[in-house]
């Protein structure tokens, strides 16, 4: 024995000179040595030139190792019986591995074949070597066997069509894709059937094989057309109620928005993505909005009618109330946020400011429009100051019948009150 043989066995010394045959047979896992008997006796009676056999080594520490072994008889006496024997022995374990994982893949991807929803196909030479359940479906065979050991071309109503026929040279050129494409077909019973089709063309054993993907393209009409039915009971339902739709990335960000809000707030949806929800709210209140959504968003939680003061594009003040539910993916991570804006109304609330404003209004004789239109558009009124025989809230010299020479003082009684409570309330849309 050779050097080599130690190592085969897991010695980690060299081996032996000899070794017995019954010594060598002790090792052999069982289930292989009739095999590798038969092949040796069959070398050593002549009825073959050699031998040549693949089987299992039992290693010192217990593990087993594919090995191969090859020789011929080298020697024979007068009598023709073998005297010697030579051969060699080489270690083959990774490429036995390498095709025990080979066949695990194929048989996993057989099993994905036999439940798939798209027709499968393999051919080689243009003819059906495999089928799966759904091409027979598709195809209107009995059963899959049906389809086997038939030609492709059968197939096909157009035989003479350039695009099929330029397609098909492409893939028999060698290993190639032909992406899905919409094509008529014939099925077994000889009626048409309209799918859609994708090819790939590889080498497996030497052999160039096709493999066809089918998928009925009435059933992806149908399924297409009744999902873009859904979206537009939903876009019609959300137009109807005055709200608009918006989604935003994890980082709060806003990703998409519903043509709506072009109506709601002026901008096109194009112009808000990137930007937050907070980042429309006026100077000095964003940062309170946005600590509120950043809060929601840690505790991946789901808020409704959030009221916000926004700006819209024309410069005007106006409440929206946000409604939104966190989206997360198939871990359970947060990615985004997904809800509705709602179209302003009049969610005007009378503020104190509002009733002694009026009161003094009627007293006034109604000199004082401009201060009770700046309030009742929400606008911050100024506190009121005298100056020069004027009221700065309401802009005239004279506010009230209040007589004599206290008539600044008299208007000053009555408006800088109300200021102070208008400053202080919360603007209306």
């Amino acid at each position: 024995m050779g050097d080599g043989w130690g190592s085969l066995i897991g010695q980690h010394e060299p081996g032996g000179d000899t070794q017995h045959l019954t010594e060598l047979a002790a090792i052999i896992h069982r289930a292989d040595v009739p095999t590798v008997r038969n092949a040796y006796v069959d070398a050593l009676k002549g009825k073959a030139a050699g031998f040549s056999v693949e089987y299992r080594l039992r290693q010192t520490d217990g593990r087993w190792r594919w090995v191969m072994s090859a020789g011929r008889v080298t020697e024979r006496d007068a009598s023709g019986r073998a005297t010697r024997v030579t051969g060699m022995a080489m270690d083959i374990d990774a490429r036995k591995l390498a095709e025990r994982a080979l066949r695990e893949t194929e048989q996993r991807y057989r099993s994905l074949a036999e439940v798939s929803p798209d027709g499968i196909l393999v051919t080689s030479g243009d003819v059906i070597e495999y089928a799966n359940p759904a091409a027979a479906r598709i195809l209107r065979a009995r059963q899959p066997r049906a389809l086997i050991g038939l030609r492709a071309e059968r197939l096909f109503p157009d035989k003479k069509d350039p695009a099929l026929l330029e397609r098909l040279s492409y893939l028999k050129s060698g290993p190639g894709y032909a992406p899905f494409q919409e094509r008529a077909l014939k099925a077994l019973d000889g009626e048409p059937v309209t799918l859609e089709a994708a090819a790939v063309s590889y080498l497996e054993g030497g052999r160039l094989l096709v493999q066809i993907v089918l998928r009925d393209a009435g059933e992806l009409r149908r399924a297409r057309a009744e999902l873009a039915e859904r979206a537009q009971r939903f876009r019609d339902i959300v137009e109807a109620s005055g709200e608009y739709v918006w989604e935003t990335n994890a980082a709060l960000q806003l990703s998409f928005l519903s043509s709506r809000v072009e109506t709601v707030l002026g901008y096109a949806p194009g112009e808000l993505l990137g930007r937050t929800l907070a980042d429309l709210a006026p100077l000095g209140e964003s940062r309170n909005a946005a600590e509120f959504l950043r809060s929601e968003a840690a505790r991946m939680s789901a808020f409704r009618n959030f009221q916000l003061r926004t700006m819209t594009k024309a410069g005007r003040v106006i409440w929206q109330s946000l409604s939104g539910l966190p989206v997360r993916d198939a871990s359970g991570v947060l990615i985004g946020y997904r809800g509705t804006g709602a179209a302003p109304r009049s969610i005007c609330r009378a503020s104190p400011g509002h009733r002694p404003l009026q009161a003094h209004q009627r007293r006034s004789g109604s000199r004082c429009r401009r201060f009770a239109a700046a309030c009742s558009r929400g606008a911050v009124v100024a506190r009121a100051r005298p100056s020069g025989g004027a009221c700065k809230a309401c802009g005239q010299r004279v506010c009230g019948p209040v007589g004599g020479n206290t008539r600044t003082r008299g208007c000053r009684r009555a408006c800088e009150p109300a200021a102070r409570r208008v400053r202080s309330a919360i603007p209306c849309g």
